[in-house]
């Protein structure tokens, strides 16, 4: 016999809130990226850096989704779970590939001693970002009682 399920109503407008917070401070990063490379516009010298426009684009991109999912999130809609959960693997993946390719490009070539990356907090809290968020969102919402939560059955 199975345990029932348990309303996560609360639970998914605490993680909402979370993700609108997080949203919050990754649109403000993305605003200075910008108005940076709109500033860069008042010295012809120097020219602006298209990888600032093209930073301060992709940070707007994240932060807006961050921003629907909290929103979504909040309100217990089923879409948000399953955009959270596609976009959550997806980037748990693709960092995956990328840091496997990262490592194999190191592995194969070396770091000089001077250019070895030494570890540090900043580092540990990125990697918690990159690895360990998302992969905590993907299984929060995979959970079988937010599932039912989000489709209105609890």
């Amino acid at each position: 016999m199975s345990t029932p399920l348990r309303n996560r109503r609360p639970l998914l407008v605490a993680v909402g809130v979370g993700e609108i917070a997080i949203g919050c401070v990754v649109l403000f990063v993305a605003a200075m990226t910008l108005a940076e490379a709109a500033a860069s516009v008042r010295f012809p010298s120097v020219g602006v850096p298209s990888s600032l426009i093209r930073t301060g684009l992709g940070l707007l991109t994240l932060a807006t989704l961050c921003l629907t999912i909290g929103v979504g999130s909040v309100r217990c809609s089923n879409w948000t779970r399953i955009l959270a959960m596609v976009l959550c693997a997806a980037w748990v993946g693709l960092t995956a590939t990328l840091d496997v390719f990262v490592i194999a490009h190191i592995l194969r070539h070396g770091l000089a001693p001077s250019t070895a990356p030494a570890s540090s907090f900043l580092d540990d809290a990125l990697a918690a970002f990159v690895w360990a968020l998302p992969a905590v969102f993907f299984y929060f919402y995979s959970r079988p009682s937010v599932k039912a939560t989000c489709l209105g059955f609890l």
